[in-house]
């Protein structure tokens, strides 16, 4: 998603797991034992029945967002991720190195990771939603007339998110600012639960 800041590309992620079906035992029992290893888990809670929504800073290193440490190898964001959803705000501000560990597990659904005294290997088959500003300062929506950015910042700012991350990115959308005749027509828009309802309709056609 791009689009200035204030137009709701946050809040259109974090709703993102209110649409997705709830897991099933085997994936409870799969995202549950995720967040175990990782010690994140609280066990008065039980099993985890819902998808997880996982969003790292952009300060976050690659152990932080694939697993890794010393010793025994812990899983990151993306295994915590697993069955629900990633997403990384100003996606250009993180590290290319980070941005690119992630083609992995977008490949395969699973990260092997080794190291000298032992190697494990973690699910991490997730959604992964990116979000950015227009341009480095935010300000070139719509016709740009607030932008001082020029045409090289613009590119060398998109250019931090490789060609092929890009390609592994299904869907890509302009967040615009909302506009007072949007807000009038609001009493169109749909609570959760009637799309939730759509999205498990699908699915169960597609399984």
């Amino acid at each position: 998603m791009v689009g200035p800041p204030g137009t709701g590309k946050t809040m259109l992620a974090s709703r993102l797991p209110g649409i997705l079906p709830r897991l099933t035992e085997q994936e409870s029992l799969e995202v549950t034992s995720m967040h175990s290893v990782a010690g994140a888990v609280d066990p008065s809670h039980g099993l985890i029945t819902r998808p997880a929504f996982q969003s790292p800073h952009h300060t976050a290193t690659p152990v932080a967002i694939v697993g890794g440490g010393s010793g025994m190898p812990r899983p990151g964001a993306v295994s915590l991720a697993h069955r629900g959803v990633m997403f990384m705000d100003e996606a250009p501000e993180f590290s290319p190195r980070v941005l690119q560990t992630l083609r992995q597990p977008l490949e395969r659904g699973q990260l092997v990771i080794s190291r000298a005294s032992a190697s494990a290997v973690f699910p991490a088959r997730f959604q992964l939603v990116l979000a950015a500003n227009p341009c480095p300062w935010g300000n070139a929506a719509g016709r740009g007339e607030r932008c001082t950015c020029s045409s090289l910042q613009v590119r060398r700012y998109f250019s931090r998110i490789s060609g092929p991350l890009l390609d592994r990115i299904d869907l890509q959308i302009d967040v615009l600012p909302v506009t007072a005749l949007d807000v009038a027509e609001r009493s169109r828009a749909e609570a959760t639960t009637f799309v939730a309802a759509r999205v498990a309709h699908a699915r169960a056609a597609a399984a």
